[in-house]
């Protein structure tokens, strides 16, 4: 029996990656394969000036499979008790599955580059918000808006916290955009440098120690 798994797995890879993307992200949805190179081009950028700001390996596991996908399920709590829904997961560029999708906020560009990490670091409000510790990986609802159909520079994110790590894997923490601009110009006008003393506990709701604990406490439908 385990030979015969094995001669399945590697005569159907494709298909058999497709069921195991199947438990985490629609098929449909997912935006192409992982450039492996440029999430570990975004890695080596963080780790030059802080070293323990490593991806969570479980992270890595995920969106090779499931890259920029959009989750089967999406509702969680924060440890403060806010509900919250994940509308997709942060992309690291293509190439993109075919057919071409057009922009509509940014025209002439693809409208999955507008989810990807290299587009999210040029959004100023995104890029200073976040600051040197946040890392974001998913992209949240705006009420009942799927991120999809709204504008990328006012979204709330799913972000890796590198302030609240547990041991050496970054917490995860529901990021709210709205006050982080605000907690930016406060620190700005205070003469503090945003970019390193961001106070995180203003601008997030902590929800899982880690990237597997994250997974854990997903939902299929909004709690009655």
């Amino acid at each position: 029996m385990l030979i015969w798994h094995r001669v399945i797995l590697q005569e159907n890879s494709k298909k058999w990656a497709r069921l195991i993307v199947n438990e985490y992200c629609f098929p449909e949805s997912i935006v192409g394969p992982l450039n492996l190179e440029s999430l570990r081009a975004m890695e080596r950028s963080r780790i030059a000036d802080h070293p323990y700001m490593k991806l969570d390996p479980a992270y890595v596991d995920f969106i090779t499979d499931n890259h920029g996908g959009i989750p089967i399920k999406q509702w969680f709590n924060s440890k403060d008790g806010r509900l919250f829904r994940i509308g997709r997961y942060v992309n690291f560029g293509g190439p993109y599955t075919p057919p071409y999708q057009d922009s509509w906020e940014f025209p002439g560009r693809d409208h999955r580059m507008d989810w990807s990490h290299e587009a999210l670091e040029t959004i100023a409000n995104i890029a200073d918000g976040c600051a040197a510790f946040l890392v974001p990986f998913g992209i949240l609802y705006s009420r009942d808006h799927h991120p999809d159909d709204m504008g990328v520079i006012y979204s709330n994110m799913l972000c890796f916290d590198y302030k609240n790590m547990h041991g050496a894997l970054p917490s995860v923490a529901a990021w709210i955009n709205a006050n982080a601009v605000t907690e930016y110009c406060r620190l700005q006008e205070q003469g503090v440098n945003p970019f390193l003393e961001m106070d995180h506990s203003n601008i997030t709701h902590p929800v899982a120690d880690c990237f597997a604990d994250f997974l854990r406490i997903l939902m299929h439908e909004q709690p009655a």
